[in-house]
Order: structure tokens, then C-alpha cells, then sequence
């Protein structure tokens, strides 16, 4: 992910709005652990993330399909690959839920959005980067939605947008909270790791279906 896509910053709060807001917020940045040490502001306005809102309609029902689409006999589709991992999921405790999602889509080829769709940035569904691969916030995407689908909640899960300051690039990782702790589901790591145990990475924003955050550090 470029660095180009920072102006998606601009949708939400001015910085300077921001960083008076962060003293106002303070419960609000203690309901989760602090994420690569930053602090956080919280909105429940994710209508201006078109993207993001984008994938939301595009997965809901009536609105697209999530998997590897097969037809049905009353013509509707059918996400036979997607149904069955995400019920492979249902029992498993929350450390082999995430181990196993981090896992399956890590898999998935990367492939930049210039490439796959010939465009800077595009958000793409599980379906899309199981067919023809993607780029990192679509492996964030397919890991939140699989959780989603099994079960778990969505107070529980961030797509943290951030910094890589060892690779000098702009990349997405999923954020699954659990009690104190913050996992990141990364497709440039093979295991998932809590977070405090990564030092080259300065978030941005992380939102999901119940708000956007803006981080500072």
C-alpha cells in the first residue's frame, strides 16, 4: 500500500481536530489495549470510508458473494469453499481460530492492486483474493470476515491501516483483541503475534463495523 493512500485520513478529522480530541478520549483509548503504543481517537463514522463500506454492501446478503461462488438449483450462489472453512472454524478454541485464519489466507499469492485491477488502492472480497491473490489489506479483510462468520464479534477486531517503517511502505494487518492482549494477523508474518512483540510498525487508522479510530503516537 502506498503512501499516497494517507488521504484517506482526511475523511474523518483535520489532525489538528485530532490531536485536541485525544485528551477527551482517554476512557475511550482504555477500552483496548494501545496499539504499537499509540493513542487513539474514536468516531462511529465509517459512511465517509467508501471502501471499507464498499466491502461491507458487496458481502452482505443480496449484495455479493464472499467465496468460491457455485450455483444453486433456485439459481442463487453458493459459497461452498467459504461455508465450509468457516465451519471448520465453529469449536475451535480462540488461539486455533486465528492460528488457522492467519494461516488459510496467508496462502493467497500477493498481488498489487495496479496489477490485479489497475488502480493505486482497491478493497477486495475473500472471493476475489482467493481467485486472483491481493494485497495486504485484503488478506485483513478476508481474516475479518471469516472470524465474523464464525462467530466472532466485530467489538473484537480492527483493520489497523499503518506504517511499516522497516519496508517504508503503507500496510494492513488485522487486530484481534483478546482480554489485555492485541494479536496481529499479518500476511508478512506466518504466526500470529501480539503486537508488542513488533517494533516497525506506526498506526494510521483501524476501523470496523462499529467505527474508525485515528491513531497518534
Amino acid at each position: 500500500m502506498p503512501y499516497e493512500k494517507h488521504s484517506i485520513v482526511k475523511i474523518v478529522l483535520t489532525m489538528a481536530a485530532f490531536l485536541l480530541a485525544v485528551a477527551l478520549s482517554a476512557a475511550d483509548a482504555k477500552a483496548a489495549p494501545q496499539l504499537f503504543g499509540s493513542h487513539e481517537i474514536a468516531t462511529t463514522k465509517i459512511s465517509g470510508h467508501a471502501k471499507w463500506t464498499g466491502i461491507l454492501e458487496r458481502v452482505a446478503p443480496g449484495g455479493g458473494n464472499i467465496g468460491n461462488c457455485l450455483p444453486t438449483r433456485d439459481g442463487k450462489c453458493s459459497d461452498v469453499k467459504w461455508d465450509r472453512f468457516v465451519e471448520s472454524l465453529r469449536g475451535l478454541d480462540r488461539a486455533d481460530q486465528l492460528a488457522e485464519v492467519n494461516a488459510y489466507f496467508n496462502t493467497a499469492p500477493y498481488v498489487s492492486d495496479r496489477r490485479n485491477y489497475g488502480v493505486g488502492d482497491y478493497w477486495a472480497t475473500p472471493r476475489q483474493l482467493l481467485a486472483r491473490g491481493g494485497d495486504c489489506e485484503d488478506y485483513a479483510i478476508a481474516k475479518y470476515l471469516a472470524l465474523r462468520a464464525a462467530g466472532m464479534s466485530a467489538r473484537e477486531m480492527r483493520i489497523l491501516v499503518l506504517d511499516d517503517l522497516e519496508n517504508h511502505v503503507q500496510h494492513a494487518i488485522l487486530v484481534v483483541y483478546d482480554d489485555e492482549r492485541a494479536w496481529a494477523l499479518d500476511n508478512q508474518i506466518a504466526r500470529v503475534t501480539d503486537t508488542r512483540r513488533i517494533h516497525s510498525y506506526r498506526p494510521v487508522y483501524s476501523v470496523n463495523e462499529a467505527g474508525l479510530w485515528l491513531h497518534a503516537n
